[in-house]
């Protein structure tokens, strides 16, 4: 879903019992391949091109009462690291798994972010480049822990 229409319009588009993933990521190549990888696995996929354009994308859906069932963030973004998406992400969607995916830099390994994005309340943590399989089979696990624990407690 492109990122240039408003939130309330991409929203509905999207049917009522979709999965809906927020895709956070500044590489366009990125956010088309895993927009696409997401879609044709069942997904709902909206995505946001910035950190900025992230925290809006979430402040909108939780005015809106729509919390997403995961969140997928970059880790190195030229506006807003992804540590910040992370961080306001549990606070605005506690129970919501949140995705962190990093290639490093040319001077910063990727273990090191991801371990930060680890300490910054990320459920899970993927070094670019990684597998399809790999990344689905987190996503998929994460989203049965989240939906389990919210039926456990209802």
């Amino acid at each position: 879903m492109s990122s240039s229409s408003s939130l309330p319009s991409r929203l509905s588009q999207i049917s009522a019992g979709a999965q809906l993933v927020v895709l956070v990521d500044d590489s366009a190549s990125i956010r088309f391949a895993l927009g696409e990888l997401l879609g044709s696995s069942g997904y709902a996929v909206l995505t946001a091109a910035s950190g900025a354009e992230s925290l809006q994308v979430l402040d909108e859906l939780a005015r809106m009462g729509r919390a997403p069932e995961a969140v997928v963030a970059d880790l190195v973004m030229d506006d807003l690291p992804g540590y910040d998406v992370i961080k306001h992400a549990k606070r605005t969607f506690p129970a919501v798994p949140v995705i962190a995916i990093s290639g490093g830099t040319r001077n910063v390994p990727s273990d090191l972010p991801l371990d930060l994005a680890r300490r910054s309340g990320a459920d899970l943590c993927l070094s670019k480049p990684f597998s399809n399989d790999e990344f689905l089979a987190g996503l998929r696990t994460l989203i049965g822990k989240s939906t389990r624990g919210l039926s456990a407690g209802a």
